[in-house]
């Protein structure tokens, strides 16, 4: 969801700056967006082709390969690069090696002295989510904030950023500050706060600088 204008302004870009045409995005006018969510003076982008997925079925699915060895649950000891190959010790004593790894350890990842010349800053974010039944609608309503409805019939909402925030625990400011959001792309969806049981997920994230992913070989860089 974009304000009126803007939302026009960004439309057009799109269509002339990308490779995205009328059949990719459709654009939702203002009495469109008024009439079923009771938002005033903003349209609205539908991607066409945007579905459902269920990231842990999807992730089942991606690794269900005879070449792929899975060690889940293990904790690493110590990482080390060899010549020829790196070596990979876990806690328990069991030893993996690779010619090739990857590192995917978002703000973690300064706990490698490979990476200390890796400048990145990390993030702390929460989500919250309670249940209901009565959404039916399958669209996922995003502006300042975003509301994912009809998850197991759970709508879940957010989502807050500390800059260098290390607490893993939900902050009950936060919930406030994603039910706000909330209320604005869904309006009275919320009756009664006190009656409204919420619950809350805290993640980090890590950020280059200038917000632009690091991809590649890094190792023989400086």
């Amino acid at each position: 969801l974009f304000e009126k204008n803007d939302g026009l302004d960004r439309y057009k870009k799109i269509l002339k700056d990308t490779l995205y045409t009328y059949n990719d995005i459709k654009l939702l006018d203002e009495a469109l967006i008024k009439n079923k969510y009771g938002i005033n003076n903003h349209v609205g982008f539908l991607f066409n082709a945007g579905g459902w997925i269920k990231p842990k079925a999807f992730c089942r699915k991606l690794i269900a390969d005879k070449k792929i060895n899975n060690f889940f649950d293990s904790t690493l000891k110590s990482v080390k690069k060899n010549k020829s190959c790196w070596e990979i010790t876990t806690e328990t004593g069991q030893k993996i090696t690779a010619s090739n790894i990857i590192f995917c350890n978002a703000s973690d990842i300064r706990n490698y002295s490979f990476f200390h010349e890796l400048s990145h800053e990390s993030f702390r974010g929460q989500v919250d989510w309670f249940e209901d039944k009565s959404v039916t609608q399958q669209e996922i309503l995003s502006n300042d904030g975003y509301m994912i409805p009809s998850v197991g019939e759970k709508i879940i909402f957010g989502s807050t950023y500390q800059k260098n925030g290390t607490s893993f625990d939900p902050s009950h400011l936060d919930s406030v500050s994603n039910k706000r959001k909330l209320n604005k792309l869904a309006p009275g969806l919320i009756k009664n706060d006190k009656d409204t049981s919420t619950k809350s997920w805290v993640g980090q994230r890590a950020a280059s600088f200038d917000k632009k992913p690091y991809v590649g070989r890094v190792l023989k860089e400086r």
